[in-house]
């Protein structure tokens, strides 16, 4: 009995490594064409802690060849992993000087508007946090104003805080007196600006141009295609448990589903973003919210543009930015031109939207 249980073992376990080679690979394969690849992405968190489990197992039983084909593979895809977790930033040199400047990134999810009793509150909430960071440059995605003035945004940010050039842009559809879209405000001057539009979506990009201590940054502010949830596919994730039934499997065949469509629409998103980067006249500052993880074709597609990583270059620890009801992932990300230098990365741990803000400071070498 034993020996059939240590073979079922085995077995699990080289499952494990073929999904991880998988979740290595779904990095060059679009999801346009390939899009099963992309769910062993997204799922590189869990597979890798199984493999890890399987690890220590190993080293227990003295079962060595086992425990260094896991060794191989983990050291194959160690920069993956560097993606995810961070711990050699703790003696990086701060370099701060006066031409240094910080930005702030955060997915502000209309201030919370659609929270009728307390969206004020929130939206308060939401200003503390952009007061206190005291940000250069600010990039908000799911950005909401009203020229009635209702539910005041753009003109309270305007007044409370030094970055008071912006360009702001509406998403594809404009609701008569109500805007929904994407803003980037600086305290620098803005000399150009501009929208990329995406086919048969909402999500978009905007670009401006800033003049920063006599050079020019070209920042990208995206919100890339989004999963867009229903409220019942919420309520499936919150009741799930291992039981199958009927009721499960149509709300996972309805995850799964919007899921793909998200992974495919993404892929023609983020190449033709990456067009768009590479083409860039400047040095460039790429932040916003992805809605993909670091192991996507998504991220390396933006990174494969000879940029750098503020995360992974001057932050710490596991840098998780979703704070929805979906398992939380690195889904915010600040990438930049190697002509800057980053410091003090972090992730403020507030959960006033589904997504929390993240700020760096950089300096133009």
């Amino acid at each position: 009995m034993r020996r059939f249980l240590n073979k079922i073992l085995v077995v699990i376990f080289f499952i494990i490594i073929f999904f991880q080679i998988l979740s290595y690979l779904s990095i060059y394969l679009s999801p346009s064409k390939y899009y099963l690849f992309a769910f062993f992405g997204l799922a590189y968190p869990f597979i890798f802690f199984l493999g890890f489990v399987f690890a220590i197992y190993w080293f227990i039983r003295k079962r060595y060849k086992l425990l260094y084909v896991w060794l191989f593979i983990f050291f194959v895809g160690f920069s993956f992993f560097t993606d995810f977790f961070q711990f050699d930033n703790f003696f990086k040199t701060k370099s701060e000087n006066k031409k240094s400047f910080k930005i702030l990134s955060y997915n502000v999810k209309q201030f919370g508007l659609y929270d009728w009793k307390n969206n004020k509150k929130i939206r308060n909430k939401i200003f503390n946090i952009i007061k206190n960071e005291n940000a250069d440059i600010i990039c908000l995605q799911e950005f909401y104003y009203d020229i009635t003035k209702k539910f005041k945004t753009l003109d309270t940010l305007i007044e409370f805080q030094k970055a008071k050039n912006y360009y702001v842009a509406d998403a594809n559809v404009k609701r008569n007196a109500f805007h929904f879209g994407l803003i980037t405000l600086s305290r620098f001057p803005i000399i150009n600006s501009g929208k990329i539009k995406y086919p048969d979506s909402r999500n978009f990009t905007i670009f401006s141009d800033l003049l920063i201590n006599n050079d020019t940054v070209r920042v990208f502010n995206n919100h890339l295609q989004s999963i867009k949830f229903a409220e019942d596919d919420y309520k499936f994730i919150d009741s799930l448990n291992l039981s199958i039934n009927k009721k499960e499997i149509s709300g996972a065949k309805n995850i799964f589903n919007r899921l793909k469509i998200a992974f495919k629409k993404r892929a023609l998103q983020v190449d033709k973003l990456s067009k768009k980067i590479k083409n860039s006249p400047y040095k460039v500052i790429v932040c916003g919210d992805f809605n993909d993880t670091p192991i996507s074709y998504t991220y390396h597609k933006i990174i494969s543009n000879n940029l750098l990583d503020a995360f992974c270059e001057s932050g710490v620890g596991i840098s998780n930015t979703y704070s929805g009801k979906f398992p939380s992932f690195r889904i915010d990300y600040i990438l930049y031109s190697k002509q800057l230098y980053s410091f003090n990365y972090k992730v403020i741990k507030k959960e006033y939207s589904d997504h929390y803000p993240i700020s760096c400071k950089f300096i133009i070498k």
